[in-house]
């Protein structure tokens, strides 16, 4: 939860501080950094056998894919 938490003020913080016009792809890699971040721990921690990491690894995917 602590991640998930850090992950929103870094989307508030990059809809702040980002240029005009540029909140949205800051909030989108944002919000993609933390999915794959909470993917990855999940993983590390879990070592495999919570199905949940595989969520969010497509969910960060699918998140930075608009962003390319």
């Amino acid at each position: 939860t602590s991640l998930a938490w850090w992950g929103m003020a870094a989307m508030l913080m990059a809809f702040v501080l980002a240029p005009s016009g540029h909140q949205i792809t800051a909030m989108l890699a944002a919000l993609a950094a933390t999915s794959f971040l909470t993917g990855v721990v999940i993983l590390v921690v879990s070592r495999g056998r919570h199905l949940a990491w595989p969520v969010f690894l497509t969910s960060a995917g699918l998140t930075a894919l608009p962003l390319l």
